[in-house]
């Protein structure tokens, strides 16, 4: 996929907003990311939009959304971190899942108290 092809699926909005990825080749992986198929394996869009405009995603390294929207291309929303950036990102942001929000939890925090 050229760089030209990649962006014609690409809604681009306002540069503050998200740009969502609406490709016909698109696919939806468990998580909502947008992804691509290449030499058979399903590669993420966000992936994909850091690649073509900044190279090479080191080894270890992530794309991380500062948006919180998986299927978000828009490259001022990226971030490159490690897993564990990510995890404290998700913390610190509260989007974590924990209390009576785990498809897990016996009690809600109504019974707790």
């Amino acid at each position: 996929m050229t760089p030209g092809e990649f962006w014609a699926c690409v809604e681009v909005r306002g540069p503050n907003e998200c740009w969502w990825w609406v490709g016909k080749q698109r696919t939806r992986t468990s998580g909502w990311y947008g992804s691509v198929a290449i030499d058979g394996r399903a590669v993420g869009t966000h992936r994909i939009a850091y690649e073509i405009a900044k190279g090479a995603i080191p080894t270890g390294q992530y794309v991380c959304h500062h948006c919180d929207n998986p299927p978000c291309v828009n490259l001022d929303h990226l971030f490159l971190g490690t897993q564990h950036d990510n995890i404290r990102d998700m913390v610190k942001k509260a989007r974590n899942i924990r209390g009576s929000r785990s498809g897990v939890s016996k009690l809600n925090e109504e019974k707790v108290r």
